[in-house]
């Protein structure tokens, strides 16, 4: 059984200065057994870019905070997944989850 739903990642990622401003992000829903979960034929991911700057008064150095929000909308069958996040293309979290099968 497959059902629509709204999901979406929300994070936030501590990055220590210095570090170039610009930076990436990657989010992507993998199956438990780590392979790429697909619909139509194309992985279910997103990527962006996104800036980080020291605001006046913070100590060069400091660790800041980066928030972000990735929505989706997703038609998933039972069984478990993972949402693995990558910044400037390392991994940097891992969230497993499981969707069960609807009460009909």
């Amino acid at each position: 059984m497959t059902g629509d739903c709204h999901a979406g990642i929300r994070g936030s990622r501590g990055l220590r200065r210095p570090r170039p401003p610009d930076h990436t992000l990657r989010a992507q829903l993998l199956t438990d057994d780590g392979e790429p979960v697909d619909a139509d034929g194309e992985a279910i991911e997103a990527t962006g870019n996104f800036e980080v700057g020291r605001p006046p008064g913070i100590k060069p150095g400091s660790d800041l905070d980066a928030p972000f929000v990735v929505p989706f909308q997703l038609a998933l069958s039972a069984g478990g997944y993972v949402w693995e996040l990558e910044i400037d293309g390392e991994p940097t979290a891992r969230t497993p989850f499981r969707v069960l099968d609807g009460v009909e």
